[in-house]
């Protein structure tokens, strides 16, 4: 199985910003993404690192190498107190469910923050243009220095609990996959 990884954004749009950290949500997503191919690459699976860019050159390069599937990192961002984690998906797409429910169960595992659901998102360019199931996470609220102490800023929750629910998520899903073609 193939499998795309992207950080959200770009280095020129870089999304969401921790004003307290000066932490920018592009540069957490590359840690991220490149934390999950570490894992991937160790077992010998093909992942793919989608290239940096505006988001219609990635799903161009994304639709061109065609992958399995297809997850793009992201951190919310919002005013007040907002908090949690979801997974976004586009609407009728089984695969893209099948993947955010398996990455969603594990990342509120690990991170034990309140559990936003799984939402269909019918108007984002990425989850609507792929032509293979695709997910979006938003794993944590970048603008929540709460949650940025307790994951972001602490090694073991990044790399043992947000970088290694993705991956686990991802196995689970591929795992459900190969169960489905034997049968």
């Amino acid at each position: 199985m193939r499998i795309a990884l992207s950080a959200g954004h770009y280095p020129e749009a870089k999304g969401a910003y921790n004003e307290t950290h000066h932490i920018a949500e592009h540069d957490v997503c590359v840690d991220i993404v490149e934390g999950v191919y570490r894992i991937f690459a160790s077992l010998r699976e093909h992942v793919l690192i989608v290239p940096a860019g505006p988001l219609r050159k990635k799903v161009e390069w994304i639709n061109k190498e065609n992958p399995d599937c297809v997850v793009e990192v992201h951190l919310n961002g919002a005013s007040g107190d907002a908090h949690g984690t979801e997974c976004l998906y586009y609407p009728g797409s089984l695969g893209g469910l099948m993947l955010a429910t398996e990455i969603q169960a594990r990342l509120v595992r690990a991170l034990g923050l309140r559990d936003r659901g799984i939402k269909e998102r019918h108007n984002l360019y990425l989850l609507k243009h792929t032509t293979m199931p695709a997910v979006i996470t938003e794993s944590l609220f970048l603008t929540n220095d709460d949650e940025v102490k307790s994951i972001l800023l602490d090694p073991i929750s990044l790399d043992g609990g947000l970088v290694q629910a993705h991956a686990h998520g991802i196995m689970a899903y591929m795992s459900q996959l190969n169960d489905a073609e034997e049968i």
